[in-house]
């Protein structure tokens, strides 16, 4: 379920195991499970003992031939060897995807593991002292690589370093799009363990842009309109959300709309003039994040006549009276920043009241936005 993350059970589905000793790396003749095994079921379980040490090859072949679709084969090479080896458990991930980058710690990348509780009791008594060793691997073409990744660098690369249960990673650490393998080696028992977890990274949205109409404009007077365009993503990581923000030169940042299905935004005034950058939060289904800008001009109001002011207070009103309260909000914006300015100029008299026209405008436009 791309939503929850979680692995649904298709009742359709068929599967098959398969097993096949390997010799000097090279896959021989199958093998035959044991009697009690269940080789058509969704978990293999083989009980203790009913191998001999050696090297392994099992195959899982999942099918569905009511969907007419091609059967899809995956192999697990396995190991055994004689004596105790501790059994790695690796806690099941979170999602079906990570992003690279993230801002809470709930969606960061984080490996978590234990030990069977046998092998846990021999190292409580003393028996065993346990070592950890994390290694990173980068999936190329088919070919599995070195990542590059300084597991060991907790200040740049984890949290962990590489020698502890548990590898946990520092945002922006890992790229986007990489199909990375962590593999864990334990030793100091008789036996040293191995696991090792495959991981997709998601890649951010990308392609698009962001665009103004118009990028130049008067703070309360001018309606811009924002569009995201040309934005793509895989398709399992759809649909893509959209955040408009504002950014001034002076480094501050307003919210213009929380993050929405929409890829436009219309009819935005800002209340000061200020010079900056309008952008956009592209984000995916898992999280990841592109963010875009584009320069945005914005030229303080003007300082409004009496007249206009009068004009500005009969617009505002018959906006109300039509239901277009954005207008009927910009145009009240301007007169709450015009009117204190101008407000003694109006006193065309002198005696400490405003003129006429305007007076008997202001309740009305007053009455009918609500206030």
């Amino acid at each position: 379920d791309e939503a929850t993350g979680e692995l649904l059970e298709d009742a359709e589905l068929l599967y098959g195991w398969g097993l096949r000793a390997v010799a000097s790396g090279t896959v021989a003749e199958a093998l035959v499970f044991p009697a009690d095994a269940d080789v058509t079921g969704r978990v293999l379980q083989l009980p203790a003992s009913s191998l001999p040490p050696g090297s392994y090859a099992i195959t899982l072949t999942l099918s569905k031939p009511s969907a007419g679709l091609a059967t899809a084969t995956e192999t697990l090479y396995v190991e055994l060897v004689a004596g105790s080896v501790p059994v790695i458990a690796i806690q099941t991930l979170a999602a079906l995807k990570f992003s690279p980058t993230w801002s809470t710690n709930s969606e960061r990348v984080a490996l978590e593991t234990s030990l069977d509780a046998a092998s846990l009791a021999l190292q409580a008594g003393g028996a065993v002292s346990y070592a950890y060793e994390w290694k990173a691997y980068v999936r190329v073409a088919g070919a599995t690589l070195p990542s590059g990744l300084d597991l060991a660098d907790t200040g740049a690369v984890t949290t962990t370093g590489l020698s502890m249960p548990n590898l946990a990673f520092r945002s922006g650490a890992l790229t986007g799009d990489a199909f990375y393998r962590f593999e864990l080696t334990v030793t100091g028992g008789p036996q040293p363990a191995f696991g090792a977890v495959d991981m997709q990274l998601n890649r951010a949205p990308w392609g698009g842009g962001l665009f103004a109409s118009p990028a130049l404009g008067i703070a309360l007077v001018t309606a811009f309109e924002l569009r995201a365009l040309g934005w793509t993503d895989a398709v399992d990581d759809l649909p893509l959300r959209y955040g408009f923000e504002f950014e001034r030169f002076a480094g501050a940042v307003i919210t213009l709309a929380d993050v929405q299905a929409l890829p436009a935004l219309a009819d935005i005034t800002l209340s000061e003039g200020a010079s900056g950058f309008a952008r956009v939060r592209v984000l995916d289904a898992y999280g990841a994040e592109t963010l875009a800008r584009t320069p945005l001009v914005v030229s303080p109001p003007p300082v409004l006549s009496c007249d206009d002011m009068v004009q500005l207070l009969e617009e505002a009103e018959l906006a109300v009276l039509l239901g277009a309260s954005s207008s009927a909000k910009r145009r009240l914006q301007m007169l709450a920043d015009s009117f204190g300015r101008q407000l003694a100029a109006c006193d065309a008299n002198g005696d400490g009241q405003v003129d006429e026209g305007l007076a008997s405008n202001a309740p009305r436009a007053a009455n009918a936005s609500g206030f």
